[in-house]
């Protein structure tokens, strides 16, 4: 089953690499493929807490 939509507290595994900014320092990171984690946020805005 393939989902489109995400909820809070799902669990996902990124299926590319992102460049992203840290939430709290501001720096650049990147959160490869494979990397494992909940979906936290509001719906406008979702990130992945990563395990």
């Amino acid at each position: 089953m393939i989902m489109t939509e995400f909820q809070e507290l799902d669990i996902a595994a990124l299926t590319e690499d992102r460049q992203k900014t840290h939430f709290e320092t501001g720096k650049s990171i990147i959160l490869y493929r494979g990397q494992v984690g909940t979906i936290v946020g509001e719906a406008s805005r979702r990130e992945l807490f990563n395990y």
